[in-house]
């Protein structure tokens, strides 16, 4: 993650990264550590445009059996579109002039975390979780209306196959379940059989991710304790607008010594089919 920032700016304004930087410092950092760009969750689309429109099929062209010599009967197809507007999530940190003016790549690394962490938390907080603010995403995985609806006491992986189920009917597949870390703690402790002390999830070293009924187990402390998102990768998009940007300025705390640093990255989500998410509350044993 070391680049080399041009951090010695003039006390009477301010300097941008170039695109390259930003791209190493903050955009790299985010795509590999949030949940919502996470291949195994979603596909990210990158846009040059203000808003982003995703086809949505209304109606499967119609397919016949057809003789040699015969003449094809074409189809119609019916296409609605999801239009999606990316919003902004903003990063403001403060650094001491020694930290900005060290050339190390250990101390431009430490920029980079402090930014990209607090990107990752509010872009990942905003796709896991309901959003009411206006200038917040509306179509991440807690704002989804039409999702299918499951529950689980979390006693066994029952819910698991019945979220690969539901979603295979609705068109998608199971990529991956998403839970609070505290629900996955759960799951982790299952066991294969009572007196045994194998894992129901398998041995976690084995791959990146503990799998239910071979499905990655993700975690994220963004996501609702109590919920566990079963998603399909192909059927969410994650919209990420280019210009993100990054500021370096001196004169915001000139009294404290202190650097500003600004980031802006514009992020939207996309679920046009929500039956191929499954939400999936977590009960009490006793239904409670």
């Amino acid at each position: 993650m070391a680049v080399n920032i041009p951090m010695k700016t003039n006390t009477n304004g301010a300097a941008a990264i170039t695109p390259e930087q930003i791209g190493a410092l903050i955009e790299a950092p985010v795509r590999e550590a949030s949940v919502a760009f996470n291949d195994l969750v979603s596909t990210t689309v990158t846009t040059d445009s203000h808003d982003y429109r995703i086809p949505v099929l209304l109606e499967d062209p119609e397919i016949s059996w057809t003789g040699e010599g015969e003449e094809i009967i074409p189809s119609d197809m019916e296409f609605d579109e999801l239009k999606v507007t990316p919003r902004k999530a903003t990063g403001l940190v403060g650094i001491s002039s020694e930290l900005a003016d060290d050339s190390s790549p250990d101390a431009q690394s430490q920029v980079g975390r402090s930014l990209a962490e607090k990107i990752i938390a509010k872009v990942d907080h905003g796709f896991l979780n309901k959003q009411t603010s206006p200038n917040a995403p509306k179509g991440g995985l807690g704002n989804l209306v039409g999702a299918t609806e499951l529950v689980t006491d979390l006693s066994n992986l029952d819910f698991v196959a019945d979220a690969i189920s539901a979603i295979e009917l609705a068109g998608g597949h199971l990529t991956a379940l998403i839970a609070n870390p505290a629900d996955a703690l759960v799951l982790a402790k299952l066991k294969e059989s009572a007196g045994s002390n194998k894992p129901l999830l398998g041995d976690a070293s084995e791959g990146l991710r503990a799998r239910a009924l071979g499905t990655p187990v993700l975690t994220s402390r963004h996501c609702p304790s109590g919920v566990i998102y079963g998603v399909s990768r192909g059927d969410i998009q994650t919209i990420l607008r280019k210009g993100t940007t990054l500021v370096v300025d001196r004169s915001v705390w000139f009294t404290r010594d202190l650097v500003a640093i600004r980031s802006i990255m514009r992020v939207e989500f996309g679920v046009p089919v929500p039956a191929r998410v499954a939400v999936i509350t977590v009960q009490a044993a006793d239904g409670s």
